[in-house]
């Protein structure tokens, strides 16, 4: 029972690290409290079904086409709202509440009310190792995950590109003398921060029902883990998500399902009475991880 509760563990903190480090990207380099995250998670679990259960395209079709998808509404999100509201958390938090509530009503219309499930495409017999079981869509989405994340650290660490997301996060102004169009890095947070969230409804809705309201738990997730593993730390937000993921697993075998919500809430409490700055946070601010 351990350790098939440690898979499921990974399977669940796949997602929420995935959801937190795109919340941690927008709200640490452009200021927006965007409280529709938990939406895109919501439109990439619907992306995938549309384009794989309802136009019957194959798996992996369906897969880059919700990636593309994630992209524009990134660029969309950029353009027509948070450009207009970033640094201003209160205009911003209340402007994606908004948005948050038509998204939600959008979905319940267009797909209607009741729970759906992605089809699986891998086979259903599981995979022996070592002592652990298995199956093989349960093991891609942690593969896929750690994949993503791993690209995404390069990009921030190696590039270029990495280097304006950090100087902009560490000092905008100066980073906009030294030349660098902050503009563009907006637009490219916006992007990737997007598409981290459809990627994780898309992995998740392979194995868990997604509804209209999926996405209200992943946003409170995105900010527990943010919170708790500091402002704009990428290590935060990946170690805190699957600790956050192996102990709503472990808590709703051994202890009650009935309360594996209230971990994070938990969790975040303790965090904020002890280390209210988060526990990866770096003492510098810099953007970290």
């Amino acid at each position: 029972m351990f350790s098939q509760l440690i898979v499921n563990g990974l399977v669940l903190g796949s997602g929420f690290a995935l959801i937190a480090i795109g919340h941690t990207i927008i709200f640490g380099l452009m200021k927006v409290a965007n409280f529709a995250h938990g939406e895109l998670y919501l439109l990439g679990a619907f992306f995938a079904y549309t384009f794989i259960s309802l136009l019957g395209l194959p798996f992996w079709l369906g897969f880059i086409l919700v990636m593309i998808s994630g992209a524009i509404l990134g660029w969309l999100l950029n353009v027509l709202i948070f450009r207009y509201v970033r640094d201003d958390m209160t205009v911003n938090g209340l402007v994606t509440i908004g948005l948050s509530i038509f998204v939600i009503n959008f979905a319940r219309y267009l797909w209607g009310p009741e729970p759906k499930m992605l089809p699986n495409p891998f086979p259903v017999d599981p995979l022996i190792i070592g002592k652990v079981a298995v199956t093989p869509v349960r093991l891609f989405i942690i593969l896929a995950s750690i994949a993503a994340i791993a690209a995404l650290q390069q990009l921030i660490k190696r590039t270029s590109i990495g280097r304006a997301f950090r100087a902009t996060f560490q000092n905008r102004d100066a980073a906009q003398l030294v030349g660098i169009n902050i503009e563009k890095i907006y637009t490219l947070s916006s992007v990737i921060g997007t598409v981290m969230a459809t990627l994780a409804g898309t992995l998740l809705g392979l194995v868990y029902t997604i509804d209209p309201n999926m996405g209200l738990k992943a946003i409170s997730v995105a900010w527990a883990v943010v919170v708790t593993g500091g402002l704009g730390s990428f290590t935060g937000a990946i170690v805190i998500g699957y600790f956050l993921g192996l102990m709503e697993s472990l808590g709703g075998g051994y202890i009650s399902s009935e309360y594996k919500d209230a971990f994070a809430f938990i969790m975040l409490v303790l965090v904020l009475i002890f280390k209210p700055h988060g526990i990866f946070t770096s003492s510098s601010g810099k953007m970290s991880g």
